[in-house]
């Protein structure tokens, strides 16, 4: 049932509850006004797009795919950061991952209808196993020789979970799931392709928007040479390794399993492309 269907200007309602959410978040989490201007501006573009795949056709798998297409573009670790040397600065990062990962929660919780029976592709025992992993996790802040940045490491966990269950109870459906896979795919083919381009150009391209860091990460080799490490979307080699690491193996089943042969063929450019641009980072997981 749609919790607000009842209400004839529900639209409107809903629209007001997303935003009114959307801006306390950024203001309160973010703190927008301490960021440079221009991005402020591509919050504010950000902001509105995620209002507007709300209320075009095909929402959700708009917003799902939004989801796949954040991830990479946000780093693995969901844009939360801590590190010593950047003065004290503990916020956490402002991302697309959190807009579009609000956002899909919130459709599922007002607007996508329970069914009566049947399942998600979420089994009951894992929502006690991520409890169970959480409640550790919070535990164990009490025994960190540094609690604070213990609690850090706690958020990013939620924010995990969070993400796990909300895409479990959203890729409800076949097609829900090969869109997620598809995209998924495709940004791992296009992370490859941003890493050769990286690699060509001596370590960077000079983009900022796609986080590459100040300095070309470089790796002394046992022969003495110096290689360049690409890092991708993500600014870090190892992260994105990591990432490859990860997508890597589905796009292997994929290719092996498929029953689509289009899917079959994508999925096998992308194990060569990523497994190319995984070498490439000169990571401990290449």
């Amino acid at each position: 049932m749609n919790v607000l269907a009842a209400n004839p200007s529900s639209k409107y309602f809903r629209l007001l509850i997303f935003a009114g959410i959307l801006s306390a978040y950024a203001l309160f989490a973010y703190k927008l006004v301490s960021l440079p201007d221009r991005w402020l501006g591509a919050l504010a573009v950000v902001f509105a797009a995620v209002i507007g795949l709300l209320w075009i056709g095909q929402r959700h798998m708009a917003l799902l795919t939004a989801l796949v297409v954040a991830i990479p573009l946000t780093g693995f670790d969901f844009s939360l950061y801590y590190n010593e040397k950047l003065g004290g600065d503990h916020r956490v990062a402002a991302s697309l991952l959190d807009f579009t990962l609000l956002a899909l929660w919130l459709r599922y919780m007002f607007s996508v209808p329970r069914p009566a029976t049947g399942r998600s592709l979420q089994p009951g025992v894992l929502k006690w196993l991520l409890a169970g992993l959480f409640l550790l996790a919070v535990l164990s802040a009490n025994f960190a020789k540094e609690p604070s940045l213990t609690l850090f490491e706690v958020i990013r966990l939620f924010r995990m979970i969070m993400l796990a269950m909300i895409v479990a109870n959203s890729v409800n459906a076949p097609m829900a799931l090969q869109r997620v896979v598809m995209v998924l795919l495709v940004m791992t083919m296009l992370e490859g392709f941003l890493a050769y381009a990286q690699k060509l150009s001596g370590g960077q391209l000079g983009i900022d928007l796609v986080g590459e860091p100040d300095k070309v990460m470089i790796q002394k080799l046992n022969t003495g040479d110096i290689e360049i490490r690409v890092g991708g979307t993500f600014g870090h080699a190892n992260q994105l390794a990591r990432f490859l690491g990860l997508v890597l193996p589905l796009a292997l089943a994929v290719a092996i399993a498929g029953e689509n042969k289009r899917y079959r063929l994508l999925a096998g450019a992308t194990l060569v492309i990523g497994g190319v641009a995984l070498v490439a980072t000169l990571s401990r997981a290449a």
